[in-house]
């Protein structure tokens, strides 16, 4: 919603339904529509991050939509705090060898951040 009133962001809405109280937009309609566009980033939260098993999250619905998501983008971006670092959610999202950028807060350990840049993945600290 605050990316909406900016006049150089366009913000797609991909319909489908709302689930819970984080605004995440699930279901078959969702799914299908973000197959059939392009973006150039795609930021995506989650519930685990590790460097071998992958994003994860604890909702496999959302999981689906953000696989759609991450296979459309040009640049994929996972936003994942300290807390979320090497931890495993029930549902695979994506390989982490394939993401581009892990944002994560000042509290995240360089032990829990070394495997990612390893992998050239850029990690920023906010």
């Amino acid at each position: 919603m605050e990316l909406s009133h900016l006049p150089d962001i366009k913000v797609c809405i991909t319909g489908g339904y709302l689930s819970g109280g984080w605004f995440a937009v699930v279901g078959d309609m969702a799914q299908r529509n973000t197959s059939e566009i392009f973006v150039d980033k795609v930021f995506i939260g989650v519930d685990g991050i590790h460097p071998e098993h992958g994003l994860t999250t604890n909702y496999p619905d959302q999981a689906a939509i953000h696989r759609s998501m991450m296979k459309q983008a040009r640049q994929r971006i996972v936003v994942a705090d300290h807390r979320k670092i090497g931890v495993l959610g029930s549902s695979l999202i994506w390989p982490a060898r394939e993401i581009d950028t892990l944002v994560t807060d000042k509290a995240t350990p360089d032990e829990a951040i070394a495997s990612f840049t390893e992998r050239k993945i850029a990690v920023l600290r906010a």
